[in-house]
């Protein structure tokens, strides 16, 4: 279960790079965060939290927000963590225009227009599942983080 421990209402941030990242990065990445979450606070509070990567680099922070209100200032440190540490890896964390394929050979991450040569080639088929980059709730993610490429944003522009 992702999270366990954490509440299914915990509000959650999800951020998906614009690339696969590879082994190395992806355990570079982890253990930033969880050096991260160790001392996160609001207003001189601890906030009970989770950030983890998944599907090589789809990475979710997860705040109980019933515990402690995250403040702004708390919820820009984790932008600028994953803004800093794409800079110095060449990643983008922040193109919402982006869907991630996760159960590929290995995880593949489109735009509009390589997932629309990927439908052409056969790649990318319309049942196949992406993440839902929509979701904003820890129990939504548990239960429906996966959804049909034809049902996601992109697909139904590409779809017709």
């Amino acid at each position: 279960m992702i999270f366990e421990g954490m509440t299914g209402d915990s509000r959650v941030w999800q951020f998906a790079a614009n690339r696969a990242l590879s082994e190395e990065e992806e355990i570079q990445l982890r253990g930033e965060l969880q050096l991260f979450i160790a001392s996160w606070q609001a207003h001189g509070k601890d906030l009970t939290a989770a950030a983890d990567v998944f599907h090589a680099g789809v990475v979710l922070v997860a705040i109980d927000e019933s515990a402690e209100l995250p403040s702004g200032c708390s919820i820009d440190k984790v932008f600028r963590l994953l803004q800093q540490w794409g800079a110095e890896k060449n990643v983008d964390f922040f193109n919402r225009l982006l869907v991630t394929v996760p159960f590929c050979n290995a995880c593949k991450v489109y735009d509009q227009g390589q997932a629309s040569a990927a439908m052409a080639l056969g790649d990318l088929k319309a049942e196949h599942l992406v993440v839902d980059a929509m979701l904003q709730n820890l129990a939504k993610i548990r239960n429906n983080w996966y959804i049909p490429f034809s049902q996601s944003w992109m697909g139904k522009k590409i779809i017709l």
